[in-house]
């Protein structure tokens, strides 16, 4: 049930971003529930009098850290008559371009690694209105 509470209250902070999205992957540490409010601490009242060392509220954080990326994010541009989209991403992962008329049913087109920080896909076959996103694969 803490985790739970952790990932409600990050979600709810997301939801209430610009865009519903976190600016940077530090944003996300402004979630009280992952330091100070954490459910794991136990806040009795000998604990609130003594005071909490920084090692426990930073337990969590020092553990999520190492887990989160930043999204990627496209966008267009032409290129040569025609629109392609630069997505960004990390060098060190691979990310699958999906593409969907319906955003229900997603059809992966192609996988890409980043260089320095993004690629660029065109695809030749569009049909009237498509979606794109990616998704990463390792």
């Amino acid at each position: 049930s803490q985790a739970f509470a952790i990932v409600n209250a990050i979600e709810s902070a997301r939801a209430a971003a610009p865009g519903q999205f976190f600016a940077n992957v530090g944003d996300i540490f402004a979630v009280p529930q992952i330091s100070t409010a954490s459910p794991f601490l136990h806040l009795d009242p000998a604990q609130i009098a003594d005071g909490l060392n920084d090692q426990a509220y930073e337990a969590i954080p020092s553990q999520l850290l190492p887990l989160l990326r930043q999204d990627s994010i496209g966008s267009t541009l032409a290129a040569n008559g025609q629109i392609a989209i630069q997505f960004t991403g990390d060098d060190n992962h691979v990310y699958a371009v999906q593409v969907s008329s319906d955003l229900q049913t997603w059809t992966t087109l192609s996988t890409n690694c980043p260089v320095n920080g993004i690629f660029t896909f065109t695809n030749t076959a569009l049909a009237s209105q498509q979606f794109y996103r990616t998704i990463l694969v390792k």
